[in-house]
């Protein structure tokens, strides 16, 4: 059997007339097989699919962020891309302005549902992360977690100081606190 390439538009012409699997396969001349049909019929009909109300009433770099996030970018990298940004800050604030926007978060849960992954699916696959016996991939999955559940909202700066320093602000403590405070971080 001689493998023969269908154009797109053949096959969208055949689901578009409402044909079966099996009968696209006899009008094809039985050339291309049935799995083969199904697998790009099914990527066709994703195509098709109208686009959600609310992504068609976005502006075009709205969409372009939105579909820079659906692709993995991250909200900052999407905002770089789609926004033709001069710097991560600047994206980064355009960002979290977009996320706040009811209708680029409607467009990404309708669009991810329409490919098929739903919200429960998602948490589904995160708590198999959160349960990893990969640590780094356990706290990434809980990073993450805690980010979708609105739970880590401020970035927060830990800067490590000396002995000397902290020994400086224990002397701020009043005496006998201050002598508690000393003997619990006394390097052994």
């Amino acid at each position: 059997m001689q493998h023969k390439n269908v154009p797109d538009e053949v096959l969208i012409e055949m689901i578009q007339e409402g044909l079966t699997l099996a009968q696209m396969h006899d009008r094809l001349d039985r050339v291309i097989s049935k799995p083969a049909i199904c697998k790009r019929v099914k990527k066709l009909e994703k195509r098709l699919q109208p686009l959600p109300e609310a992504y068609q009433g976005l502006t075009e770099k709205q969409q372009e962020f939105v579909s820079n996030v659906l692709a993995g970018d991250s909200q900052t990298t999407a905002a770089l891309k789609a926004f033709d940004c001069k710097d991560r800050k600047s994206a980064s604030v355009i960002a979290t302005r977009l996320m706040k926007e009811p209708d680029i978060n409607t467009s990404i849960a309708d669009l991810l549902a329409q490919s098929g992954i739903s919200k429960r699916q998602r948490i589904e696959r995160l708590a198999t992360h959160v349960y990893s016996n990969d640590n780094s991939c356990s706290m990434a999955a809980l990073n993450l977690a805690a980010k979708l559940a609105g739970e880590l909202t401020e970035k927060v700066d830990v800067n490590f100081i000396g002995v000397e320093q902290l020994r400086g602000l224990i002397q701020l403590i009043p005496d006998k606190q201050a002598e508690a405070v000393d003997a619990e971080f006394t390097p052994m």
